[in-house]
């Protein structure tokens, strides 16, 4: 069963490419960007907040020189305003960016692994092999989307430590993390 969500023709093409010939491509789809954006309105309402005290700071200090402010040589707003202002603009960037970055995001179950391509400037692939998941945890919303927390084991010296992967913001995480088992299942047989 091959279950493709709509994806962007860039990233269909990127997923083409990393994919092995004797892989079976099972489903794909991209993060939910409502969910993945959620947490990051609050960061961006302070980043904002940050930014604009910073430039009220500076033009205090633009008023206290031109004149239309009593005159004392009162550097604070300079000192306080500058780092504010760069703060603020830092953490809006990094707002923009991780929106950028989950609009180029594509997760894929194949027959042989479970991955997930970033494509910006680079390309990230994290893949976990089927053989290799022990666990998977699904974090689910009430709205039906979600997280799979994938648990590889690997031996090191006898001791087994798991290594966790995680996956976010699935539309229909119940869904995928059927196919990871079932994938899982047909895998162990």
């Amino acid at each position: 069963m091959v279950n493709i969500l709509k994806l962007p023709e860039a990233l269909e093409q990127r997923l083409c490419a990393e994919l092995h010939p004797d892989e079976i491509l099972i489903w794909a789809g991209q993060p939910n960007l409502k969910r993945m954006m959620k947490d990051s309105v609050w960061a961006a309402a302070i980043f904002l907040l940050c930014a604009a005290f910073g430039v009220f700071c500076l033009s205090k200090l633009s008023w206290t020189i031109t004149g239309y402010l009593p005159t004392s040589t009162n550097w604070g707003p300079l000192l306080f305003g500058l780092p504010l202002l760069a703060i603020g603009i830092w953490g809006l960037r990094g707002c923009v960016q991780l929106h950028r970055g989950v609009l180029r995001t594509v997760y894929a179950l194949t027959s042989k692994r479970m991955l997930s391509i970033e494509s910006a400037t680079t390309i990230k692939v994290r893949s976990i092999a089927i053989s290799d998941i022990a666990d998977v945890v699904r974090v689910q919303y009430q709205d039906g989307t979600g997280d799979l927390v994938l648990r590889k084991i690997t031996n090191k010296d006898s001791d087994d430590q798991r290594r966790e992967s995680e996956f976010c913001a699935f539309n229909d995480v119940r869904q995928v993390e059927k196919l990871v088992i079932g994938v899982c299942w047909q895998h162990k047989l």
